[in-house]
Protein backbone atom coordinates (compact mmCIF):
# COMPACT_ATOMS: atom_id res chain seq x y z
CA UNK A 1 0.00 0.00 0.00
CA UNK A 2 1.55 3.63 -1.07
CA UNK A 3 0.54 6.05 0.96
CA UNK A 4 0.58 9.92 -0.11
CA UNK A 5 3.28 11.89 0.58
CA UNK A 6 2.98 15.26 2.29
CA UNK A 7 5.03 18.25 3.21
CA UNK A 8 4.36 20.87 5.10
CA UNK A 9 6.63 24.00 5.59
CA UNK A 10 4.91 26.05 8.84
CA UNK A 11 7.71 29.08 7.72
CA UNK A 12 5.63 29.96 5.23
CA UNK A 13 2.16 31.34 6.38
CA UNK A 14 1.20 31.56 2.89
CA UNK A 15 1.39 27.99 2.51
CA UNK A 16 0.66 26.48 5.54
CA UNK A 17 -0.93 28.20 9.43
CA UNK A 18 -0.55 26.36 11.97
CA UNK A 19 -3.72 25.03 12.94
CA UNK A 20 -3.39 23.06 8.75
CA UNK A 21 0.25 22.31 10.10
CA UNK A 22 -0.41 20.23 13.62
CA UNK A 23 -3.81 18.80 11.82
CA UNK A 24 -1.00 17.28 8.90
CA UNK A 25 0.77 15.63 11.51
CA UNK A 26 -2.07 14.18 13.68
CA UNK A 27 -3.62 12.73 10.13
CA UNK A 28 -0.05 11.44 9.65
CA UNK A 29 0.72 7.44 9.02
CA UNK A 30 4.18 8.27 9.59
CA UNK A 31 6.41 11.09 10.09
CA UNK A 32 9.85 11.39 8.45
CA UNK A 33 12.04 14.89 9.69
CA UNK A 34 14.81 16.82 10.14
CA UNK A 35 13.24 19.30 12.45
CA UNK A 36 13.21 18.88 15.89
CA UNK A 37 10.13 20.78 16.65
CA UNK A 38 8.39 18.24 13.61
CA UNK A 39 9.63 15.02 15.63
CA UNK A 40 8.13 16.28 19.27
CA UNK A 41 4.84 17.21 17.77
CA UNK A 42 4.71 13.91 16.30
CA UNK A 43 6.00 11.73 18.95
CA UNK A 44 3.39 13.62 21.41
CA UNK A 45 0.52 12.80 18.47
CA UNK A 46 1.54 9.01 19.14
CA UNK A 47 2.79 8.87 15.15
CA UNK A 48 5.85 6.38 14.26
CA UNK A 49 8.57 9.32 13.85
CA UNK A 50 11.95 9.01 12.12
CA UNK A 51 14.25 11.59 13.23
CA UNK A 52 16.94 12.07 10.84
CA UNK A 53 19.84 14.03 12.09
CA UNK A 54 21.15 17.45 10.60
CA UNK A 55 24.78 18.65 10.60
CA UNK A 56 24.19 19.66 14.08
CA UNK A 57 23.94 17.41 16.81
CA UNK A 58 21.11 18.46 18.76
CA UNK A 59 18.19 15.71 17.28
CA UNK A 60 20.95 13.10 18.66
CA UNK A 61 21.35 14.72 21.99
CA UNK A 62 17.69 14.92 22.29
CA UNK A 63 16.93 11.72 21.15
CA UNK A 64 19.36 10.10 23.43
CA UNK A 65 18.88 11.98 26.28
CA UNK A 66 14.80 10.90 26.13
CA UNK A 67 13.52 9.69 23.28
CA UNK A 68 15.62 6.34 22.93
CA UNK A 69 13.02 4.43 24.94
CA UNK A 70 10.03 5.50 22.91
CA UNK A 71 8.21 3.36 20.85
CA UNK A 72 7.95 4.72 17.86
CA UNK A 73 10.98 6.99 17.12
CA UNK A 74 13.34 5.86 15.43
CA UNK A 75 16.86 7.88 15.18
CA UNK A 76 18.41 7.79 11.60
CA UNK A 77 22.06 8.74 11.54
CA UNK A 78 23.85 10.60 8.96
CA UNK A 79 25.77 7.68 7.59
CA UNK A 80 22.10 6.36 6.64
CA UNK A 81 20.61 9.77 5.29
Amino acid sequence: MKYPIISCDISLPNVSSFDDFCVTIAKSAVVFTTRLHVGILAIMLGRPTYLFEGPYHKIRGIYEHSLAGVDGVTLVSGSRV
